[in-house]
């Protein structure tokens, strides 16, 4: 249950990074795209990771 929270921790950060871009104009290009970078990244990889870490349990 710790790790869900955690998950879900990292998704509303970055949900409120992507927030601030949409709706502030002065962010900042460097904040706009390392915020975009970051989101990208745990879109395609926290599936990834949740997906091999319920396959693994099913194979112990």
């Amino acid at each position: 249950m710790d790790e869900i929270k955690g998950y879900l921790s990292i998704i509303t950060i970055l949900l409120g990074i992507q927030t601030l871009n949409a709706v502030s104009d002065n962010t900042s290009s460097l904040f706009t795209e390392v915020g975009a970078a970051l989101s990208i990244l745990v879109i395609l990889l926290v599936p990834i990771f949740l997906l091999g870490k319920a396959v693994h349990s099913k194979l112990r």
